[in-house]
């Protein structure tokens, strides 16, 4: 971002040996780095280019710490195939790790895009008000009292 305060990337863009070794290499470590991550045997990932392992995820989060830089990771609920199971295995991984805070959010289909092609196709169904609140309240029933929950709120109008 420019901003010595926050970084935001996806694991795709942590490479433990590259990335991680160069945040605050000018001399100014950001505070905090975000990242997203979702439970790789998801089939939800049958959609998306994620580009990392859980191996590569879990020693970025290890090289981060060692720095001293905070980590929030942004998790979406409600990818295409994504159950309950696999959004309670993300977030019991999550609890293992020695992350400091948490960005829930919902899925939504933006027109024009893959997601969207599902959607139309009946082959993808976004959760309802009910099924994201009951999934979040399940989700941070797993997450240590420590992690600061950034954001779990969006419109599902």
């Amino acid at each position: 971002t420019g901003d010595s305060e926050t970084v935001r990337c996806g694991p795709a863009h942590l490479h433990p040996k590259i990335t991680i070794n160069a945040l605050g290499s000018n001399g100014t470590a950001p505070r905090i780095l975000n990242s997203r991550f979702t439970v790789l045997d998801s089939p939800a990932l049958r959609h998306a280019t994620t580009g990392y392992t859980l191996s590569a995820f879990r020693a970025a989060v290890e090289m981060t710490k060692n720095r001293g830089i905070k980590i929030c990771v942004h998790v979406i609920l409600g990818l295409p195939g994504e159950t309950k199971d696999h959004m309670m295995a993300t977030a019991r991984i999550l609890a293992g790790l020695e992350i400091d805070g948490l960005k829930i959010h919902l899925l939504y289909v933006i027109k024009g895009t893959k997601l969207d092609d599902l959607y139309q196709k009946g082959n993808y169904t976004p959760l309802t008000q009910a099924q994201y609140v009951e999934a979040v309240c399940e989700f941070l029933a797993h997450t240590p009292s420590h992690v600061v929950i950034h954001r779990v709120q969006v419109d599902v109008g």
